[in-house]
């Protein structure tokens, strides 16, 4: 049940063949899947940003960043290693989640954890 979201949770696994001359920086997307994102993933209104202790700069509230929802190291390192062969350069690495952004006025090809 989605409990009024019209978010239905559910594991899915998918195969993904990247094409011949997709380069860093490229992106590709799997129309159909995903959703509008679960907690602290979703684009971040200020107040809200404000709420859960996010930087007033927070690259969530610029439409730049998102959280991934990592389960154990393994999704992390699976996440992670995806997303720097699609050309992430700003990656933050956390317990339960896995943060990436887009901002091209922030530091690039950097690697943060939240430990």
């Amino acid at each position: 049940s989605c409990n009024g979201s019209g978010i239905k949770r559910e594991t899915v696994s998918i195969k993904v063949k990247v094409p011949k001359g997709v380069e860093s920086g490229n992106y590709m997307t799997l129309q159909g899947q995903g959703n509008k994102g679960g907690k602290g993933s979703r684009i971040r209104s200020e107040t809200h940003n404000e709420a859960v202790g996010g930087v007033p700069d927070s690259t969530h509230v610029s439409f730049e960043g998102a959280d991934v929802k990592a389960r154990n190291s393994r999704e992390r390192f699976l996440l992670v290693k995806l997303a720097l062969l699609v050309g992430f350069t700003r990656i933050g690495i956390n317990e339960t989640t896995i943060h990436l952004d887009s901002s091209k006025d922030e530091d690039q090809r950097v690697l943060w954890h939240y430990y």
